[in-house]
């Protein structure tokens, strides 16, 4: 293979996780922003499936206290996104710092014209 063709390959490759990373981003913000939601109506749903009766003053209560609730119940799964990616990062840096040196460039692998030779 030439450079050119593993560079490409490096290239999909990258092309494909960052696919991968925004459609599982996309289903994570569909439901981050449905958990609030989810959560009243399943609470309602538990509460009258137990045999109780909803009134309008449990529920406007409710309603209010879920209100209360919504920027804590949204922002969870964010962090624990955010926590995600940082570890992600502080890998990627791990890694960079614990990778070998480069040899340095050698005397005569310049050119005076400017032009760079490379060896394979």
């Amino acid at each position: 293979e030439n450079f050119r063709d593993k560079l490409l390959k490096l290239r999909n490759y990258e092309l494909y996780r960052l696919r991968k990373y925004f459609f599982t981003s996309a289903i994570s913000v569909s439901m981050y922003s449905s958990t609030p939601l989810l959560v009243s109506l399943a609470t309602f749903a538990a509460y009258t499936m137990g045999g109780h009766t909803l009134d309008v003053a449990e529920a406007l209560t409710a309603l209010a206290l879920f209100d209360i609730l919504r920027f804590p119940l949204f922002m969870l799964p964010q962090i624990i996104n955010r926590i995600v990616e940082a570890g992600i990062s502080f890998e990627r840096v791990r890694e960079f710092l614990l990778c070998e040196e480069y040899k340095s460039v050698g005397e005569g692998a310049l050119k005076e014209d400017g032009e760079v030779w490379m060896k394979n």
